[in-house]
Order: C-alpha cells, then structure tokens, then sequence
C-alpha cells in the first residue's frame, strides 16, 4: 500500500501528553507543540504536493517521538540537570520537525504562514541579516501571491537560522548559570567549612571583642577586671572562655538573612525571563552564599581593627547587627554578576519584533536586492533544502 494511503503510526505523546502534568512549565509546552505539529502533519499528508513525501512524513514522526520521550524524561541526575541534554534534545528535535515540515507543506499553506514565520525570525535574527531581509521581503509578497519553489527554500533557511540562534542564545545562558551555581556552591562550601571549625574549636576563629572591662562575644559576654584588661595573655585566656561554639553559624546565619533581603531587593530591578535554566534562582544562591562569607570575613577584620574607625564592638547585639550589614554589603560584589546576567538574558531574548516595520521604499529595495543577488541557491543548499525537482 502507497504512503499516500497510510495514516501516520501513532504518536506516543498523543495518548500521553494530556494524561498528567510534567515537572516543568517548559516539558508542558514542549508537548503541546509536538501535539499540535502532529495533528499539522496528518494534515499535510493529504495536502502535500510531492510525490516523494514518505521520507519527510517519517522524519517529522522520529522527531516528535524524540522531542515527546526527552520532554516525559523523568531522570533528575545533577549532571544532566547542569548540561541540559533533555531541553536541548526536545526543543532540537521540535526545530527539525517543524522544519520538515515546511518542506512538507503546499505553497499556499506557506504563504498564509509568511507574516507568523517572519515575526518569529526576527525574534533571533539582527536587523542586518540577509536571511531575515530576504524574508521580509517574501512576507511581503505572499500578501499577494503564492510563494515559488525556491522561495520556500529562502523562507525554510531563515526559520531554520533563527532555531538555531536561539538555541546558541540558550546555550549561552545555560553556560553561566553553571559558572555561578559553581561559584554559590564553592562559597557555601567554605562558608560551612568555617562554621564547622568554629563549631569544634571556637577559640580558633573566635569572633570575639575586648571593650574596655569586657570581652563581647557573639553569643555571650563576660566582664574581666581591670588587670585582666591591660595584660594581653589574660584577655585572650577569657576570650577563649567566653567563645562559643555557636558563635560562627550565628554570624553566618544573620549574614545569609542580609544577604536574601539583598536578593529580594534585586527583584525589583529584574524582568521576567523565558528562559528554562533559572538563571535568577542560581543569582539567589550567589548572593546567599557570598553574604554568608562576608559577614564572617567582615567581622574578622573589624577584629583585626583593618577597617579604619572600627575597633572594638561594644555587644553581642553590634556584632549580631553588623554581621546583617555585612550579609547585605555582598551585593558590592554580586553587582557585576547581576548586570552580566542580565546581558546574557537580553541577548537569548533579542526583541527584534519590537523594531519598527520596514518601509515599502526599504522593502522595495530588498527586493531588487534579493533578485540580483547570485547567492539564494547556495543559501538554500546550505540550509538542507529538499529537491524540488520531486514536486507535483
């Protein structure tokens, strides 16, 4: 029996996809799509043009099966989280089948697609790019008439350009939300590594402050005599006395409460973003593992009398305080990161459609351009477009 008379083997997502909700926002969408490219498909196999469609036809079925299995994938291994395989390989596997299917469909479906195809392109394609002018100037024209052939191959290289800018874009967003959820996780490492050793030698790193007749500890306070007070072995035989085990995890723990209303301030200045790695989650645990240092840092070099006009704090409750201080003060080093983070995510969400519309003089122009430029058939061979000679 002829392809033409077959329908396409059921998709596992079809029985699947509405049956229970995924983990992720991301895995749900997924889904839909490769739901509705496959209710596209069936369509198209009794629309198609071309005489040869069953290689087209199977290859948009292995990639939504692909793109249905990785979005269902159920694994949380750490690395797989940190590498983004699983997102990769769906919204890869969704890009080639909606391309597969563009060269599966008849001219006038891609015509009445042009302008859609177009405002998705300039989502990821920069003003100046030839396969977005080339485009435009075909979204143009489909209001008109039908699109041709080989203009179906210009329009495919384009949606296909901009798949995989966008990929590239998140690609780059995936790669320094890994660099900071190193970075937080060594911080806090060090960061617990000092509190352990607070914890079984307190005198070791004691966080402790001699005012005059008192030694002020985070936890607790003592007072020496006069005597005590001026001989230097004596003042620290009572700060050895008076540390605490706990003193180190207190200053650590109001450094991280400094440190999250840092980073609840910083929402306010942050946008929305589209992106499935949680690159402003990986920004939080930045600024909490670096306010936890920095609150037991700072108050060592108080102790240490290196910042001028502060020598010694007068009670637990100064300590307590300036170690919240301290927590909060991270966002001086943490500053940077938020404004490359927010780079990063400018450029995986460039608003090209925001842009204001080509004028019929530009559009005119690109025209001619389009028509005396020698390049649009290598363009298409490059961007794997199908034998046309196979058309009806």
């Amino acid at each position: 029996m002829g392809v033409d008379n077959q329908a396409p083997p059921p998709f596992p997502a079809a029985a699947g996809v509405m049956r229970r909700p995924t983990a992720s926002a991301w895995r749900e969408e997924a889904l839909a799509r490769a739901l509705e490219m496959l209710t596209l498909l069936q369509w198209l196999e009794g629309k198609s043009p071309l005489k040869n469609k069953e290689p087209l036809i199977k290859a948009v079925q292995a990639h939504l099966d692909a793109a249905e299995q990785a979005a269902n994938e159920r694994r949380r291994a750490f690395w797989g989280t940190m590498s983004g395989a699983v997102i990769v390989r769906t919204s890869a596997n969704l890009d080639a089948a909606i391309i597969n299917l563009l060269r599966l469909a008849p001219l006038d479906y891609l015509s009445s697609n042009a302008s859609n195809l177009l405002m998705q392109a300039r989502q990821q394609l920069r003003d100046r790019d030839p396969r977005l002018q080339q485009l435009e100037v075909l979204a143009r024209k489909a209001e008109r008439n039908k699109l041709t052939h080989s203009e179906r191959n210009v329009l495919i290289a384009a949606v296909q350009g901009a798949a995989e800018q966008e990929r590239r874009a998140q690609m780059r967003v995936r790669g320094f939300r890994n660099i900071i959820v190193f970075t937080a996780t060594l911080l806090f490492l060090l960061a617990a590594a000092a509190a352990f050793i607070g914890f079984i030698s307190p005198d070791l790193l004691p966080l402790c402050f001699q005012p005059q007749q008192q030694v002020v500890c985070p936890t607790s306070e003592a007072t020496i005599s006069e005597a005590q007070a001026t001989n230097a072995a004596a003042v620290n035989d009572a700060i050895r006395q008076t540390a605490s085990m706990w003193d180190t995890m207190l200053v650590e723990f109001v450094g991280l409460l400094g440190a999250t209303i840092a980073a609840a301030a910083a929402l306010s200045r942050s946008r929305g973003t589209a992106d499935p790695y949680s690159l402003p989650v990986a920004l939080a645990l930045l600024k909490v593992s670096t306010g936890m240092l920095t609150s037991f840092l700072g108050i060592l070099l108080i102790r240490a009398q290196f910042i001028p006009g502060l020598t010694a704090l007068d009670s637990s409750a100064q300590i307590v305080a300036w170690a919240i201080v301290l927590g909060y003060a991270q966002q001086v080093f943490t500053r940077a990161v938020d404004r490359q983070a927010q780079t990063v995510l400018a450029e995986s969400d460039y608003a090209q459609s925001r842009r204001p519309e080509p004028t019929e003089e530009q559009l005119s122009m690109q025209d001619g351009q389009a028509r005396t430029t020698p390049t649009t058939a290598s363009t298409v061979s490059r961007a794997g477009g199908r034998d046309e000679r196979a058309d009806g």
